[in-house]
């Protein structure tokens, strides 16, 4: 069974997409930030794609340990 962190990404005007992570480090890290800019800011842009299109997609059953929601703004 996975034990995954999940990382809300919550636009302002559209569905909100997740980042699902293994790594306990990449999840404490993105309960610092308020919004995705401070995210691009912290790992630059290039890390930042390869976070965000790089994603885990989780396979059921799988255990939650921890969310946190990072805004992102248009």
């Amino acid at each position: 069974m996975q034990e995954l962190y999940r990382i809300n990404i919550k636009p302002y005007s559209y569905d909100s997409w997740d980042i699902f992570t293994e790594d306990k480090d990449l999840f404490t890290q993105f309960s610092t930030f308020w919004e995705v800019e401070d995210a691009v800011k912290f790992y630059g842009e290039e890390r930042w794609e390869e976070l965000a299109d790089g994603r885990i997609y989780p396979k059921f059953p799988y255990v939650l340990l921890g969310e946190t929601t990072v805004r992102q703004y248009d």
